[in-house]
């Protein structure tokens, strides 16, 4: 691996279409309660919440709003306002895709209490548009997951770059990132810390890239990135030091925060680099799912300089035949949560020891979207198999599995103020709150 830092290459002919205009003041956003869930899988990446969700859920959808197209992204919550991303135009019809060029992303902001829309900034493709093939019929062309700070919201909509609004909708900047296109589309989501938005560029330019979030300007680029749809994930360890960890097709990668410099490598050899890593208390829980393993890892705190001679990092235990390829690890009471294929595990996290299995019901399940814990309850939201809920405590076992609505189901759900947001590529939804004692 190397660090090299070349000139942005920008994305043409990208405008921005204010379609519809959100009248209510940023400022009055401002809140202590409930706990903002700003970024895929929440706080740090935790993919859990405070809250008590009903097992059953016929009766207990507070709302749901109509979506103007299919995508990936998860909703993200600032305050009152829900964002997340769309796309119209091309690539919506599996029999009839329609002409690429008239493809368009939307991105959308709803009130939370009711689900209106507030506004919505239509994108229009950048001149190279990757053909509706392979995965991208799968997940479409908005996977990444915006990311908050709660004054400002980002999204990447791949080779048309990475765009900033106001919470109020007002474009701020607009930076491209390269514009390369993969038949299995992009999925990494935006991760931010420190001042600086992470953004994985494997499929656009090869490499990982900091933009300082006021300008979008270029702060750091690691370049020769392979086989990554995985979110970058930044990690504060116990030692003081700063990391941004990113998952690819080698291995995982652990960079320094501050100036992209390579401090260590953990080799997977996997087919593909796609769930993202889990950090809790310094150690990095890690998934893959060609070859099955699930593993935790002790970041190395340096290096004598990246690339072949990087720094080792600690491999706690490796548990080989469980794990997922895409949906990522939930840590949580102390143990490691995946799904896939039809099958939850439950791993100790201080050992590795797979603890129990749940066979699902039905069983051919397959899992894009990551788990969440709420309460004593993991949610696992497969794509066209319906939302499977499991109780965590005392026995991993199945409880319920609900259906919302006919079509595919491919994002992580947010948990905001003791409920669930899930979306669909048809409908948003809002799952109330448990009224059981």
């Amino acid at each position: 691996m190397r660090n090299e830092t070349r000139a942005m290459i920008r994305a043409s002919g990208v405008c921005l279409l204010a379609v519809v205009s959100c009248f209510t003041s940023p400022a009055a956003q401002a809140t202590d309660e409930p706990q903002d869930w700003r970024q895929f899988r929440g706080p740090k990446g935790s993919a859990s919440g405070d809250a008590r969700l009903p097992a059953e859920w016929d009766g207990h959808v507070r709302w749901r709003s109509e979506l103007p197209g299919p995508g990936g992204s998860s909703p993200i919550v600032v305050g009152r306002r829900i964002f997340l991303t769309c796309y119209s135009g091309y690539g919506v019809d599996a029999e009839s895709p329609g002409d690429r060029h008239k493809l368009v992303r939307q991105v959308l902001c709803f009130n939370r209490d009711d689900g209106k829309l507030l506004w919505q900034h239509d994108v229009p493709a950048a001149e190279i548009v990757a053909r509706y093939v392979d995965f991208l019929r799968q997940h479409g062309y908005t996977t990444s997951t915006p990311v908050s700070d709660g004054e400002r919201v980002y999204v990447s909509l791949e080779n048309s770059g990475v765009h900033a609004f106001d919470l109020a909708g007002e474009p701020l900047w607009q930076r491209g990132v390269g514009n390369h296109v993969h038949n299995w589309g992009s999925a990494g989501s935006l991760t931010l810390e420190e001042g600086r938005l992470f953004v994985n560029a494997a499929v656009e330019c090869d490499s990982l890239l900091a933009l300082d979030k006021l300008t979008g300007e270029e702060v750091w680029r690691f370049k020769r990135v392979v086989g990554s749809w995985s979110t970058p994930t930044p990690a504060d360890l116990p030692d003081g030091g700063r990391q941004v960890l990113l998952n690819e097709k080698p291995g995982l990668l652990g960079l320094d925060r501050h100036t992209g410099r390579q401090l260590w490598f953990y080799p997977t050899d996997q087919s593909v680099g796609a769930s993202t890593p889990t950090v809790v208390d310094g150690i990095v829980y890690l998934s893959g799912g060609n070859p099955k393993f699930v593993a935790a890892i002790r970041p190395a705190a340096v290096s004598s300089g990246g690339g072949d001679d990087a720094a080792q990092p600690a491999v706690i235990w490796r548990t080989d035949g469980v794990g997922s390829g895409i949906a990522s690890p939930v840590v949580y009471g102390g143990r490691v949560y995946v799904v896939d294929r039809g099958v939850a595990s439950c791993l100790d996290a201080g050992s590795g020891a797979v603890l129990s299995k749940a066979r699902l019901s039905p069983s051919e399940a397959t899992f894009y979207a990551s788990p969440v814990i709420a309460g004593k309850r993991l949610f696992a939201v497969s794509r066209e198999s319906g939302i499977y809920v499991l109780s965590t405590e005392p026995k991993f076992v199945q409880v319920a599995n609900n259906r919302l609505d006919d079509s595919v189901f491919n994002a992580t759900p947010a948990i905001h103020d003791g409920e669930l947001l899930v979306r669909s590529n048809r409908f948003l939804y809002c799952i109330g709150k448990d009224s059981d004692p």
